[in-house]
Order: C-alpha cells, then structure tokens, then sequence
C-alpha cells in the first residue's frame, strides 16, 4: 500500500522514559545467566515457530524498548496508552507512553507469517502474527485488519491496541545510546564522539521486531555482552541450560522453526524489504492479558487484497 522512503539513521528523538533510572539498573550484574543461543530461522515463511512464556510478562519491541520494558514498572494494558504530544523540528507528532512490557498468557506462543497480494497479485510477506496457541491466528490478524490504522478498542472477543510507527523503532528515544549502556556498560554520546561498533548499534533500532519473556531477558542481556550479535535475520532465543538433550548450537545455527521450542524464550523476527522505520503493530488483548501481537514491518497498514494467515485469507 505504501510507498514510503528509509526512516532516519539517526537515534529516536522521542524521551519516553526515565534515561537515569532505565541506565542505573541495566547496570546492576546479571545474576545466574546462562547461555542464550540465537538460532536462525529458516523456513519461518513456510512453517511457524514457537517460543514459550513461562513468567507470564513479555517485552516487545526493538532492542533499545526491550531493554526499556526490562526495568519498567508499569505494564502496557488493554486499554492503550496515553497519547503524547512531541514538538520537534517546529512540528508535532503524537506519540503514546507504552512501556514495552505487557502482562501476557503464559505458556506456548505460535509465530506465523503474513501475506497479502502486491499489485502484480503475487505473495507479499508483509509481516508475523505471534499469538498464544490457545487462540486463533487469524482471528487475531482479522480484528487487527478491522481495527486498522490508529484504532484502538473492542473487535470481537479481542482488545486491539494499536502501535503507531512513532512509537517505537528509531523514533522512539533512547535508543542506540541505551543499548549501549546495556551491552557494554558505558554511556557515548553518539554526537559528540565515533563509536567503534556505532553502524551496527544503530541499526538495532530499525527493522526488526521482539518478543522475549521477562524473566529470560537477563540470559538474552548476558548473550550480547559476550559477543553474540543480532543480525537482520529471523531468530529464536533458545535456553542452552534448559536444553535436556544437551546439544549445543552456535550462534546463527540454522534450527527447524519447530523444533525444541519448549526451551525457546523469545523470537526476532525481520521482514525481507521491510520500510525501515515505518514498523506498525496491534496487540491483541483476553481477559487483560496478551494474547497476541501482530506486527507489520512492510507499511502495508494490513489494508491490501487477499491478507491471509496460514493459508487461510481474512474475511471483511
């Protein structure tokens, strides 16, 4: 649907959060972290993958909101966040308070792929559908449809709340500077002085989108500090210590999208061409807690012919 150019390289201009509070206890040690392998997903588009939620809180977003919902008090709720108006460049923008971390159904999670027709009528993967397995994919991709852009509110059975692309991804501040502090426990002032690693923390903020349970972050923490990279490919997060088997994968190993996902803690998931810095998602809300997130990373506002899930097409 549309057609839109690369968002800025520049670190999200939008504060958000406490910066002090957000650096102070990302550098508390990370307590009993074991080794987190992120293994490539290679047939996602075919075949879904599975991740487990076993403390029943989820962080979503980019790297730079997942390591802000890590420390966050409050929780994302059904009822949406509350809009902020942001002034910058002699204009304004509305962007809304989210916390990146939610209250979400424990257990099993499903992550599917998303198509619609491009304007040839060929396949176009415009996004994922993640959704807990006790609950229908499509469903869930049909209310985020008829909720569309900028809607919040009741679609069937579902909460929908809606992820504007200002509220999150570069737009979204802090964001290369907090990952920084995360991962290699020092603040840069990324206008003032180059950084050795700057290109590829700055691309952490874009293009991408990740859900991780709550209580597995500081695994995912201590993998990055010790030189694990994420690059622009589709991974799950997999618990090696969990792992009873005891295999043990190297970064980037190319794993079955199902396969021993009861040790799989989180996905990180890209769309192949995606509009960078355009991302939009809904969330999808029972009972007040997430059941489902449906992210689209191809600005296509889930608005064009035959959307479908599975096989399966949305119907008006």
């Amino acid at each position: 649907m549309h057609a839109m150019s690369s968002g800025s390289e520049e670190c999200g201009q939008f504060a958000n959060c406490d910066y002090a509070r957000c650096c102070a206890q990302i550098q508390k040690p990370v307590e009993a972290a074991s080794t987190c392998i992120l293994q490539g997903i290679q047939d996602v588009k075919k075949s879904p993958a599975f991740f487990t939620c076993a403390s029943g809180e989820l962080l979503w977003g980019q790297v730079h909101t997942v390591v802000e919902g890590s420390t966050s008090t409050e929780l994302d709720t059904n009822l949406g966040p509350q809009d902020v108006d942001v002034t910058e460049d002699g204009g304004t923008i509305i962007t809304s308070s989210f916390h990146y971390k939610v209250a979400a159904r424990k257990g099993q999670w499903k992550v599917a792929s998303a198509f619609q027709d491009d304007f040839e009528g060929k396949p176009w993967h415009i996004g994922f559908v993640c959704h807990h397995v006790d609950v229908n994919g499509l469903e869930i991709l049909q209310a985020a449809s008829k909720a569309g852009v900028g809607s919040t509110g009741k679609f069937g059975d579902l909460d929908i709340v809606f992820v504007k692309p200002h509220d999150w991804s570069g737009s979204h501040s802090p964001g290369c500077e907090l990952i920084v502090e995360a991962v290699e426990g020092k603040k840069v002032d990324f206008e003032e002085e180059e950084f050795e690693d700057e290109s590829y923390y700055r691309s952490l903020e874009y293009g991408r989108f990740m859900l991780v349970d709550k209580q597995s972050y500081p695994t995912l923490l201590q993998a990055l500090k010790d030189g694990e990279r994420l690059e622009q490919r589709n991974y799950v997060m997999h618990d090696t210590c969990s792992n009873s088997s005891g295999d043990s994968n190297s970064q980037g190993h190319e794993t079955s999208s199902s396969t021993n996902h009861d040790q799989n803690f989180g996905v990180h998931l890209v769309v192949e061409n995606g509009v960078v810095g355009y991302d939009m998602g809904w969330m999808a809300f029972q009972d007040a807690q997430l059941v489902g997130f449906v992210y689209d990373g191809a600005y296509s506002a889930l608005e064009g012919a035959n959307l479908r899930l599975d096989g399966n097409v949305v119907t008006a």
